[in-house]
């Protein structure tokens, strides 16, 4: 079988996960930036791809981009 570059470098990328609780609670693994935010729209880009959060009175708890990982209220 031979694998190429590109299969190499998706098995090294960190487990992309999206987790609500209770609708107000939202845990985002796999986070490598976030572009822009604010209380309506916060747009992330993941392992698998860019990710628009909307909603309302948004707050990111916390953020560790060496983790990969995004905590958000709202």
């Amino acid at each position: 079988m031979n694998n190429s570059m590109e299969d190499k470098k998706q098995l090294l990328k960190a487990p992309h996960s999206v987790v609500m609780e209770e609708r107000r609670n939202l845990t985002v693994t796999g986070v490598e930036d976030v572009d822009s935010f604010d209380e309506q729209t916060i747009l992330a880009f993941t392992t698998q791809g860019e990710l628009t959060i909307r909603g309302t009175g948004l707050h990111i708890n916390s953020i560790d981009l060496r983790a990969g990982e995004l905590q958000v209220e709202g």
